[in-house]
């Protein structure tokens, strides 16, 4: 039995390093072409480093309240994007946590939100997790946890050796 390729929206593969990785390239592209079917247009072709805006409150939103099928639309965008979230973009965690609040009567500031997580994560869609899956480091018992932290191939992967 070999390394699963795909599940539940993520690809999977492992390295020669023996690390095995997870991307969400496959969700990302759908949410893309979702984008493309509501909006009649891929996200923003400009790089886009961060979700959200320095200095952006969601709360303090004035825009006009949206109506009818842009709230089902919306509703259906930030599910997902906690669904990305959830599978592991932790990337965007904080500026969907933060839009998540208001579904229920979300403002047309609140879409073009979206629209910048969207183009946030269609600029990345290749960011992968690493997870080291060979054998543990004995340690001795006084030892305290260590974090290493390794860039490769413009992936991250931590690894955690405990007690």
């Amino acid at each position: 039995m070999g390394v699963a390729k795909f599940h539940l929206s993520c690809d999977f593969e492992c390295d020669d390093d023996g690390v095995l990785c997870v991307a969400l390239v496959k969700c990302v592209k759908k949410m893309i072409n979702v984008h493309q079917q509501i909006f009649g247009s891929k996200p923003s072709g400009r790089k886009i480093c961060s979700p959200l805006e320095k200095g952006d409150h969601p709360e303090l939103d004035t825009g006009e309240l949206l109506e009818g099928d842009d709230v089902q639309k919306c509703q259906s965008l930030i599910r997902a994007t906690q669904w990305a979230v959830s599978l592991g973009r932790m990337d965007i965690a904080m500026a969907v946590a933060s839009l998540s609040g208001f579904r229920v009567t979300p403002r047309s500031g609140h879409m073009d939100r979206i629209k910048r997580f969207h183009s946030c994560l269609s600029d990345f869609k290749q960011a992968m997790i690493g997870f080291c899956v060979g054998e543990p480091v004995p340690r001795m018992a006084s030892q305290r946890p260590v974090t290493e932290m390794k860039l490769r191939k413009k992936r991250l992967s931590v690894d955690k050796h405990f007690d």
